[in-house]
This record gives C-alpha cells, sequence and structure tokens, in this order.
C-alpha cells in the first residue's frame, strides 16, 4: 500500500475501527492486517485512542456534577455554546438518571406549556399585547425623555421675553386709556324749569341709557338755546368721546374749561384722549392738571397713571 492510500484509510478507516463500525468481518481484517505493515496508520490509531481516551474520562469526572436547569433548557432548545458542550451535556444525561429524569420533566412541562397557550390563547395574546405595550412605553418614554426638556426651555425663553416686554418696554399708550362715561344725577339745575333745562334733562335721559348718538344730537340741541352752558358741552364731550370721536370731544372739554366746569373732570378726559392719540407729553400735562386741580374723584387714579407714564 503506498502512502496515498495510507492517507485515505486514516482520514476514512481508522475512526471506524475504533468505534467498531465496520460493515463486515473482513474489511477489519483486512485493517489489521495494512496495521501491521504500516506504522503510520499505528501512530495515527494510537493518537486518535487516546484522545477518544481523554474525552472520556472529561465526561466521567461531569457525571459526579449534577446539570443546572439553565444547562439543560439551553440542551433542549438547541442553543448550546458549542458542540463540545452539547456532547458533554447529552454525555450526562446518558449517565446520570438524576440529572436525566430532571431533563424529561423539563421536556414535559414545556409540551404542557404549549398544549395550554393552545387551549387558552387568550393568555399567550395577552402576554403578547403586554410585552408589546412596554416596548411602546418604553420607546414613548425615551421620546419624552429627550423631547421634555426642549418643551421646557422653550417655555423658560417665551416667558422670559413676555416677562421682559411687560418690565422693560412699557404698554402701549392706548392701552391705558380708561373708555368710561361719567355718571350723572339729576340733582336739580339751576334756573327752575327754563326750556334750557327741560331739553337738558331730555338729553341726560338718553345720555344715562347709554344712546350716546340721541344724547350728542339732544345736547347739540341744547346749545342751540344756550352757547354757554357748561353741563351740556362738558357731557356732549363724554358722548362724542364714548362715540370715539375725538376731535369734537376735545372741543367741547375745552370749552366747558373756559366756560369754568369743573376742570380736573375735564382735564382727565383731555388726558385719555390724547392717549388714544398716542401723544404722552400732552397726556402727562393734562393728569397733572388733574392733580393740580385736588378733584378727589380722579386725583388718585391720575398719580398711579402718572407713575405709569413716567
Amino acid at each position: 500500500m503506498n502512502r496515498s492510500e495510507c492517507e485515505r484509510q486514516e482520514s476514512e478507516t481508522i475512526s471506524l475501527y475504533i468505534d467498531d463500525e465496520f460493515t463486515t468481518a473482513r474489511a477489519r481484517q483486512e485493517f489489521e492486517q495494512h496495521l501491521k505493515s504500516c506504522r503510520r496508520c499505528q501512530e495515527e490509531l494510537n493518537e486518535q485512542r487516546q484522545t477518544d481516551k481523554t474525552i472520556r474520562q472529561i465526561f466521567s469526572g461531569e457525571t459526579s456534577r449534577h446539570l443546572e436547569t439553565n444547562e439543560m433548557i439551553l440542551f433542549r432548545d438547541g442553543l448550546c455554546r458549542s458542540m463540545m458542550e452539547e456532547s458533554r451535556i447529552r454525555h450526562h444525561l446518558q449517565n446520570c438518571d438524576a440529572c436525566n429524569q430532571l431533563y424529561q420533566s423539563l421536556d414535559e412541562l414545556d409540551t404542557l406549556q404549549r398544549m395550554v397557550r393552545i387551549r387558552i390563547p387568550w393568555r399567550y395574546l395577552l402576554s403578547s399585547w403586554l410585552e408589546r405595550f412596554k416596548a411602546k412605553m418604553g420607546q414613548w418614554f425615551h421620546g419624552w425623555r429627550v423631547l421634555l426638556p426642549v418643551t421646557a426651555a422653550v417655555t423658560a425663553v417665551i416667558m422670559s421675553m413676555m416677562l421682559y416686554q411687560r418690565l422693560v418696554r412699557p404698554p402701549a399708550l392706548s392701552q391705558l386709556a380708561v373708555v368710561a362715561p361719567y355718571p350723572y344725577a339729576e340733582l336739580g339745575l339751576r334756573g327752575g324749569d327754563t326750556r334750557v333745562n327741560k331739553a337738558f334733562r331730555k338729553a341726560m335721559q338718553a345720555y344715562n341709557a347709554g344712546n350716546y348718538v340721541a344724547a350728542s344730537q339732544a345736547l347739540e340741541h341744547v346749545l342751540t338755546l344756550d352757547a354757554n352752558h357748561g353741563p351740556s358741552h362738558f357731557f356732549l364731550g363724554v358722548s362724542y368721546f364714548m362715540l370715539h370721536d375725538l376731535s369734537r370731544a376735545q372741543q367741547q372739554f375745552e370749552t366747558a374749561i373756559r366756560l369754568h366746569y369743573p376742570a380736573g373732570t375735564c382735564h382727565w378726559y383731555l388726558a385719555h384722549i390724547y392717549l388714544l392719540k398716542n401723544d404722552r407729553k400732552q397726556a402727562i400735562q393734562h393728569l397733572q392738571q388733574v392733580i393740580e386741580q385736588q378733584d378727589t374723584f380722579f386725583a388718585s387714579q391720575a398719580r398711579k397713571m402718572l407713575q405709569r407714564l413716567q
């Protein structure tokens, strides 16, 4: 037998000889006859026998230690780390009755669990839904963990800007203006029941009813009867003010001041007319006039508004 034939015998026949797996007795006799004359095959046979003996000693030593449950589960599910690990566990189960019984119990338990899942599908569906819910909650929490600081920072910036505008930038003058009618109560008019007084009472009825268009027309009629009727000029100015006719309202208040009608009240409304016109300087001057007149009804309010304007 030449070298190539020896190599073929080494790779295909030696392992069969060691495991006694020859198909016929004649084949075994022929290989034994070959071994007598081939030193190379003798050496290879001795090496393989020594390796097999070492492996068996390792496996026989492992039988003194029982397998862990997780090792059995990995072996059952085909998840062993290596083929050597799988061979070790298989050999141990073949030689250890206690571990083999426990492995059989685990296998039966797994079969029972599969049967329960098939018979009661809602439990399996519920567990699956819970797992998906946990995953979604984890994604949602991770998103909010990133988004929440950004949202808080943007909100803080917006609030800081609003606070800065409120503290540093003064409000628009028109926002400070108070558009409200002056209250009227009939306490008796000078001159008795004259034609002018009758027309004035009729005009003030429309004024108190909030009908400033009718009130302004009636007060204009009163002024045709008496051009120097101070109350008519003042309340006509208030009526124009409520109708946002600021120019005509300003003329009536200035006329009322010239006729010596209570100047503090007239200056109060003139200050608000100039606020609506965004004229800060004129508004401040009229507020100062209100304070100087010592009008108890508007003086304290004029001081507060003057502080905001200055």
